[in-house]
């Protein structure tokens, strides 16, 4: 009898805290992971920050790989590729400022960029 009001209790509270994390997702807007529950107030602050980053730094990656992509577009077209490019680098360089890419990935994909507008 005992351990039935226990399971039960238990299975309540695994409940609440499914909903605790919906609640957190409905008010900061963000798409916590399963299994993400906290107790400790600057971890539950933590996980929310990282999160918060986690989708700003995916949309700046998104973006990358669009800019490459018009990029290398442009050159299989033999269109003029200097603003492409520009933009492209420009906005490298911007992400591994801000730590999104590590400056050597910035470098290296700037590189490619470049050598293959200069040989088109």
């Amino acid at each position: 009898m005992r351990a039935a009001a226990l399971h039960s209790r238990v299975a309540s509270l695994k409940q609440l805290s499914l909903v605790a994390i919906e609640l957190r997702q409905l008010r900061f807007g963000l798409e916590l992971r399963e299994g993400q529950v906290a107790n400790i107030k600057s971890q539950i602050k933590r996980n929310r920050q990282n999160e918060t980053r986690r989708v700003r730094n995916k949309a700046v990656r998104s973006e990358l790989k669009t800019r490459e992509k018009a990029v290398f577009a442009a050159i299989d077209a033999g269109e003029p590729t200097d603003e492409l490019l520009r933009l492209a680098q420009k906005r490298l360089d911007s992400a591994a400022s801000k730590g999104v890419i590590h400056q050597n990935e910035a470098a290296r994909r700037k590189s490619r960029l470049s050598s293959k507008a200069s040989t088109n």
